[in-house]
């Protein structure tokens, strides 16, 4: 081997070994959200881990539902077989089942802690970058009003971390059930509290909006984009008939 390509492949090899450490804080720019960010030289392995577990306890606990459905939900998404290590692995003997915490808290540690710990051992950013992104796509299902969704994949987290019945019937805990978010941004039903005016795009199925009026009510529709005024008036009738349907 000439020097030439000796020194080359000493430039290559430094420059994979020296790959940012990256650990998780709340997004600057967009509110709710993770972001990614290096590391300073300066902190160490603990600090780091700590400080992303705290990051992901702040936007979990900024919502209105109880963060250990987001914990549980942010689970599911990375406890697979098809996940990088640490989480994934093999069919029979997949990374996560080392986990053996009893509480949501220790779920979440866990994860951060074996995310940005293989970074420290073997310098890989693919599992904090899989938590990063997983923990901003549960924020943006739960913010979206997509429950059915997000109860899934905590099922699945509880399930896979050992907190519920493997087999058989499992139901969403009381305490860990959705709740909307006032004034957020829906994919199908956009309103803003306590504007009286809902936008309406394609509708498969009933939305539930919650909050308007101080009741629940079922919006569904088919068809196109189109703004609808809110008549208070038949809201009332229909709300003291308790009739909970209304098809603008």
């Amino acid at each position: 081997m000439s020097p030439r390509q000796s020194q080359s492949k000493g430039s290559s090899k430094n420059a994979k070994t020296s790959k940012e450490r990256l650990y998780l804080t709340p997004s600057t720019t967009t509110p709710n959200r993770i972001a990614l960010t290096p590391c300073p030289p300066s902190i160490p392995k603990v600090t780091a881990i700590q400080e992303s577990v705290e990051s992901l306890l702040t936007v979990f606990s900024s919502t209105r539902v109880h963060r250990d459905r987001l914990i549980y939900a942010l689970a599911g998404c990375l406890f697979c077989p098809q996940s990088p290590p640490p989480f994934g692995g093999s069919k029979t003997k997949p990374g996560y089942i080392s986990f053996d915490g009893e509480s949501a808290y220790e779920l979440l540690h866990y994860i951060v802690a074996e995310s940005l710990g293989i970074q420290w051992k073997l310098k890989q950013t693919k599992a904090v970058k899989l938590v990063g992104a997983s923990v901003n796509r549960v924020l943006g299902l739960h913010y979206a009003g997509i429950k059915d969704e997000v109860d899934e994949l905590m099922l699945k987290g509880m399930k896979k971390a050992g907190h519920s019945e493997w087999f058989g019937v499992v139901r969403v805990p009381e305490h860990l059930v959705h709740v909307s978010e006032e004034g957020c941004v829906g994919p199908f039903v956009a309103f803003v509290m306590p504007s009286t005016t809902v936008e309406k795009k394609e509708l498969q199925t009933s939305v539930i909006a919650r909050g308007l009026l101080g009741r629940e009510c079922a919006i569904g529709a088919i068809g196109s984009v189109r703004k609808v005024e809110v008549d208070h008036s038949k809201l009332s009738q229909v709300s003291s008939s308790g009739n909970t349907s209304l098809f603008l």
